[in-house]
Parts: structure tokens; C-alpha cells; sequence
């Protein structure tokens, strides 16, 4: 037997993967030997007897690996035995590691696209990710159970690529409600995540070496569709008012493709004025090109509780030429891929086609079910509930970072969105040890209730209440009714933790009272899930004081406001 062939089956008796039958892993080693031209053409293989014995498997394991081989075409049978058929473009050693440049084996485009940083962090402001924790998944899967009983196997087997009709017509009637934006469900075309509609973009509505301009910096995914896509990259500064290009720009390098956050510049946060959203739209027009707004993250606004950020480009001339692009990936949870484009009355045929012949339909299921969940107005509620919790989170974290850091790195952005920007002009020595102790107080920044049905079922409610006055009067008293104010842990001596898992365990399962920190705490985390507009607040007890005395703030109350009026709870 060759010495090749020796070793190739030495490695036989290694330890096989999981579950791989040893046949399986002699056609392997045999097929790949032939392949990279360790066994050249014509080559005699063993007997499948003689191989057996040698190697102490069962013939019939050696038989099934030559009769693969041969069905295959990779060895010839003839009354010598088996041996490799002649393959012409095998070439010794070809296949025995990466070509020489393989780097350069990448088209050029491919090369240059600059690297995008993946935060494996689940941790609040984390840009992108939206509270999962808050989810409505029974909401959710109540609906996917739904549309699994409507859709038929020709819609699995062949989706609509533009989306199906019913979340298309719910997506029209949701960004008119609060984004203004004016189009009709025909304008409207759903694809998989907001990379589709960018790639999209940049390979229908440019061709080859035309100028797209990008903020600087930019979102990393942006350049690189436009990068791939083959087309010249201007880099435009920004400014507190968001893209700021030089006045002669528009003549040295007009764009083609003008790309921005208007509501919520990318990174750096800040939001595009209205003198220029105006003056982008007459100038792109008048010089043919094509506006493209990514409105990722507007719907949470943060300048003021109840405060509505400025309306979508798209609205103001709702037949100029801009392609409105939102996802809801970033308002409910990463891995849904479902994003939206809305595109001009007149250019919706055309794109449409576009769109069709470069992408295929999918997700009908998912599709149906977030058509359910826009129109029956839960995404709203659960948006209306999510704006004071994160509203709350920034404001805490920015006290947070002002303590730790101070001035020497400013933080920017905060009017909207889900992540904040710390700035750092000159390396901070203790920077890395000062995030690493924020983490975990980061992640129970503010409270989320995940046993709110049982806590409401505690209250004397099988649904959510709206978020009324008469609401929160009857929670406040029913509350106070059903979970006492106890001493017990004190008298005990065991400790008080006062972390929201914790307290859920106390008060909710194990049916005991508590201290007001942690009473008012769980209160607190129920009011965000119903849409409260509700905060912490420190407060003295006078109770048995002088009536000059200040004593410390050692209780909690809880400030919430409902959708008709302000009360507190104590």
C-alpha cells in the first residue's frame, strides 16, 4: 500500500465527529485525497477485503465508500480493482491551502468596505436595540398563532416581494399617524431589514461612479452599501444641526444620492433643522438626485415628556424625489428583520419592478402578524409606554457619567433614539474601569415588570387598564390594600435588596410585604408597563418632626401622570 494512502487512512482511527459513521469517514478521506491530488489518477486502491482487514472495519463500510466514489466519478472499476478515474484539472497539492493573494481573490469593492462593529452588549442605549425584555410577547405570539392558521402553502412557497397587502396598508396608516409621512399603501414596499432597503437604494437609483453623500461620520452600514454598490463617496460634516455641506459642495460634487438621520443623526445624535430639510429637498430635486432619510429610531423622543419630533422629510413634499426608510427591528427586536420603504407616487412602479427583480418575498407569517399588532394598536401603546422608561434611563445614566467623568467627556446627543455618545478628547486612564463598574447597575437601570399579568391579577385585572386617572386611583388603593407595609426582614436581620427580581420574588411570589423602596419600586415598574408617565422621587418623612425639621430623604414616592391628570403615590 503507498505511503500516501497509509497515511490518509491513519487518520481514520482519530476521534470521528459526533454522530459521523466510519464509512462516511472513509469515502471522506478518499474523495478529499483525490481532490487536492494526494492520490493522482490512476492509482490503485486496496481490495475491499484486504482494506477491512487492515483497518479493522466491516467490508461492507468499505464497499459503500468505493461505490460513492464510483457513482460519483471519482474512481473507475475495472477486473484489476478500483482505481482513481483520470481527472485532468486535479493538480498535486491543488486545494492544500488558500491560493496565493487570496485576499485580492475579493473584488476591490469587497476589499474597501470599511469593518462594522457588532455590540455583543444587550445593555441599555446598546444603538439599535430596544428594551426585550418589555416585549409584548403574548401579544405577539397570540398573533403569529394567528396568521399560521390564514396563510396557505402558496404563500410559503412563494411570498409577495413587496410585501403582503395587509402589512403594507397597516404601515401606510402607522407613519401617517405619527410621523407624517403621506403615501398610500401602493408606496409603500417591505423587505428584509433596513440593509435591503439601503442596498436597494444605492443599486436602483445610481449607477456606477455617481456621487453619494454620506454624513461624517456616518452609519457604517450605509457607506458600505453604497460603497459596494459601486458608487463615488462624498464625506459631509456634521453639526449640532445635523449635515452641514459647504455651500460650493452643490456644484463641486452634486449627489446623486444625499443619505441622512434626519430625526436622529447617526451616531452623534443630533437632529437635522428645518431651514435645511427644506433646502436638501429644493436642491436634490433641482439637481435630479434622490434624498434617501433613514428614520431608524424617531419614535422616541426625549427633548420633553410628551414632545413630538419634527415630522419626516417625506411629508413636507410628499411627490419630491425621497425614499423614506424605517424599520421595526429597532423598535421591537433586532433579529425580526422587517424594515419598510416608501417611495414617491410616481416612482413606485418603477421601484417596485426593481425591487422585485432584485429581492425575494418572505416572512408572510411574521409579515401578517406585525400587520395585527400595528392594527390593533398595540405597537403604539407599547411605544407610548416605552418613551418614560427610556426618557428615565437617559437621564439617570447622564447623572451617572456627569459623576463619574464630569467635563472631561461631554456626552452628546439624547433629544431621541436608544444610545447616547461619550465623548473622550484625550485618553481617560480610568475610562475602561469606570464603564466596567457601570455594566451592572446598567442593566437594572430602570424597572421592568416581567410578572405583570399575575401582579395585575393581584390588583384585581385579567387586561392592562388604560392609563387614566381612575386608573391609577384604583391601583393605588387596591395596592395599598394588597401588599402590607412589613418590618419582618428587619427583625430578622436579613437583608433588604431592593433590585427589581428580587422584589417580584418577595412581594409577588412569595405573597409578603415590604418597605416602601421596595413597594413603590414594583409600583413603579407597573405604571411604565401601562403607559404611565411616572418617576422616582426622594422624600422626607415629617410624620412625629418638628415642624421646622429637615429631616433626610429616606422614603420613596412615586410621581405618575395618566392621561387626564397628576397624582402621587406613597
Amino acid at each position: 500500500m503507498p505511503l500516501e494512502l497509509e497515511l490518509i487512512l491513519a487518520a481514520l482511527d482519530d476521534a470521528p465527529p459526533a454522530g459521523e459513521a466510519r464509512q462516511l469517514r472513509l469515502y471522506r478521506a478518499l474523495k478529499a485525497a483525490i481532490l487536492d491530488g494526494r492520490l493522482p489518477p490512476g492509482t490503485r486502491l486496496p481490495g475491499s477485503r484486504q482494506l477491512a482487514t487492515d483497518w479493522r472495519m466491516a467490508r461492507n463500510c468499505v464497499l459503500f465508500a468505493y461505490q460513492l466514489l464510483l457513482a460519483e466519478g471519482f474512481v473507475e472499476a475495472d477486473r484489476g480493482g478500483t482505481r482513481v478515474a483520470p481527472l485532468p484539472l486535479v493538480q498535486p497539492g491543488a486545494g492544500a491551502g488558500a491560493p496565493a493573494g487570496a485576499v485580492d481573490m475579493l473584488s476591490r469593492r469587497a476589499r474597501g468596505l470599511p469593518p462594522v462593529q457588532r455590540g455583543e452588549s444587550l445593555l441599555p442605549f446598546a444603538p439599535g436595540v430596544a428594551d426585550l425584555n418589555a416585549f409584548p410577547w403574548r401579544s405577539w405570539a397570540r398573533f403569529l398563532q394567528q396568521a399560521w392558521g390564514e396563510v396557505s402553502a402558496r404563500q410559503l412557497a412563494d411570498a409577495e416581494p413587496g410585501g403582503e397587502p395587509e402589512l403594507r396598508r397597516a404601515v401606510a396608516g402607522f407613519l401617517s399617524a405619527r410621523r407624517g409621512v403621506a403615501c398610500t399603501p401602493e408606496q409603500v414596499f417591505i423587505v428584509a431589514g433596513g440593509q435591503v432597503a439601503l442596498d436597494a437604494c444605492a443599486r436602483l437609483l445610481a449607477d456606477d461612479g455617481d456621487t453619494a453623500w454620506l454624513e461624517n461620520p456616518c452609519y457604517a452600514p450605509a457607506r458600505n452599501a453604497m460603497q459596494a454598490a459601486g458608487l463615488k463617496i462624498v464625506d459631509v460634516p456634521v453639526d449640532h444641526d445635523g449635515m452641514a455641506p459647504d455651500p460650493a459642495l452643490w456644484q463641486a460634487a452634486p449627489p446623486r444620492l444625499l443619505f441622512v438621520t434626519p430625526s436622529h443623526q447617526y451616531p452623534l445624535g443630533s437632529v437635522l433643522s428645518l431651514e435645511r430639510r427644506l433646502d436638501f429637498l429644493q436642491r436634490v430635486q433641482a439637481g435630479g438626485g434622490w434624498l434617501i432619510e433613514d428614520d431608524y429610531d424617531s419614535d422616541f423622543n426625549h427633548a420633553q415628556p410628551g414632545a413630538r419630533p419634527l415630522p419626516a422629510i417625506q411629508g413636507l413634499r410628499p411627490e419630491a424625489p425621497v425614499v423614506y426608510v424605517g424599520t421595526f427591528s429597532k423598535l421591537l427586536y433586532p433579529g425580526l428583520r422587517i424594515a419598510y420603504m416608501v417611495v414617491p407616487r410616481w416612482a413606485a412602479a418603477g421601484l417596485g419592478e426593481g425591487i422585485r427583480k432584485l429581492y425575494r418575498g418572505g416572512q408572510a407569517v411574521e409579515q401578517r402578524a406585525l400587520a395585527r399588532l400595528l392594527e390593533s394598536g398595540q405597537l403604539t401603546r407599547h411605544l407610548r409606554r416605552m418613551a418614560p422608561v427610556y426618557r428615565e434611563r437617559q437621564a439617570v445614566l447622564r447623572g451617572a457619567l456627569q459623576a463619574g467623568f464630569g467635563d472631561a467627556c461631554p456626552v452628546l446627543g439624547g433629544q431621541a433614539g436608544l444610545h447616547l455618545v461619550l465623548t473622550s478628547p484625550v485618553l481617560v486612564p480610568q475610562f475602561p474601569a469606570k464603564i466596567q463598574q457601570l455594566e451592572p447597575w446598567m442593566r437594572d437601570l430602570v424597572p421592568h415588570d416581567t410578572d405583570a399579568a399575575l401582579y395585575l391579577h393581584r390588583l384585581g385585572h385579567d387586561q392592562p387598564p388604560a392609563p387614566t386617572l381612575a386608573t391609577l386611583r384604583a391601583l393605588q388603593a387596591r395596592h395599598t390594600a394588597a401588599f402590607p407595609f412589613e418590618t419582618l426582614s428587619t427583625l430578622l436581620r436579613l437583608p433588604v435588596p431592593v433590585d427589581l427580581p428580587s422584589i417580584e420574588r418577595k412581594l409577588l411570589h412569595d405573597g409578603r410585604g415590604g418597605y416602601c423602596y421596595e413597594l413603590n419600586r414594583l409600583f413603579l415598574a407597573l405604571l411604565h408597563t401601562l403607559g404611565f408617565d411616572a418617576r422616582a422621587i426622594a422624600a422626607r418623612v415629617l410624620m412625629g418632626e418638628a415642624d421646622d425639621a429637615v429631616p433626610a430623604r429616606t422614603h420613596l414616592l412615586v410621581l405618575a401622570t395618566g392621561s387626564t391628570a397628576r397624582a402621587n403615590s406613597s
